[in-house]
């Protein structure tokens, strides 16, 4: 139990960091035998092992449907679009804070106009 309870500790903290890779391992761990305890019978490290193979299982699913949500959503769009800028040696960050300064310049322009007139 307490092995078990380590391993969602560990699961839960790669879960908040999002490091899929660490929770495969954990997986993989697992399955290995390195989680049960030794003082269980065989048969209550079996069904352990399955319950919490399944729910690893169904919370990597999850993680995989999140993580799809997110690189569709306007961050995700975001990153691609700064990275796909930087493998071309561009930097779409400093390419977004010009244009940005360009939209404040023109708008305290106009602003300005307003109130001269």
């Amino acid at each position: 139990r307490e092995v078990c309870h380590d391993y969602m500790v560990q699961l839960n903290a790669a879960y908040e960091r999002g490091d899929v890779e660490r929770i495969e391992q954990l997986v993989l761990e697992f399955r290995a035998g390195e989680g049960p305890s030794p003082a269980q019978s065989l048969g209550e490290q079996l069904v352990d092992a399955l319950r919490i193979t399944d729910q690893l299982e169904r919370r990597l699913v999850q993680i995989a449907e999140e993580r799809a949500a997110a690189e569709q959503g306007p961050i995700g769009r975001l990153h691609a679009e700064v990275e796909d800028a930087l493998a071309q040696g561009r930097d779409r960050i400093a390419e977004l804070i010009e244009r940005l300064d360009g939209l404040i310049a023109e708008r305290r322009a106009t602003l300005e106009a307003m109130r001269d007139a």
